[in-house]
């Protein structure tokens, strides 16, 4: 029985194998939620109204805001760097993230569970061991079995 999260379902692309297509729609969706939050923590910290952002984008009708502001939306590259333009006067920031090799946890275990000479590292975050497919075919396997 496990006592530990199994990673999520992303697995990182290797050789020329097609990418599981769940994994590119959920880091578009990600991606897409990632924006969202962007536009609506700087409407909030900025203390506009949806009125006055329509107005400072050339807009005359407010009803797009309150969609983008709502609900994150497939905008382009260019409708999120102006907006936030607009809110604030930032522009977003882009960089590279790896969320299938991140480490996360603490990375210790409890004593009872440590191998005599080995060593842990410690970090902040919760932890989370990634499989390959063939791992996770296996423990689907097993736990399946077991039922």
């Amino acid at each position: 029985m496990l006592t530990y999260q199994i990673s999520g379902p992303l697995s990182e692309p290797e050789g020329n194998d097609p990418v599981d297509p769940f994994d590119i729609h959920y880091m578009g969706a990600n991606s897409r939620h990632l924006a969202h939050e962007l536009i609506v923590a700087a409407f909030k910290k900025s203390g506009l109204t949806k009125a006055e952002v329509a107005k400072r984008l050339g807009w005359k009708d407010r009803s797009r805001i309150s969609k983008l502001l709502n609900v994150p939306a497939n905008i382009t590259v260019e409708t999120l760097g102006e907006l936030l333009f607009v809110i604030d006067g930032s522009e977003p920031n882009y960089s590279q993230n790896w969320p299938c090799r991140a480490q996360h946890g603490n990375g210790g275990h409890p004593e009872w569970l440590k191998v005599p000479g080995a060593t842990t590292t410690t970090s902040t975050s919760p932890a989370k061991v990634f499989y390959s497919q063939e791992a996770k075919a296996k423990i689907t396997r097993t736990s399946e079995a077991a039922l």
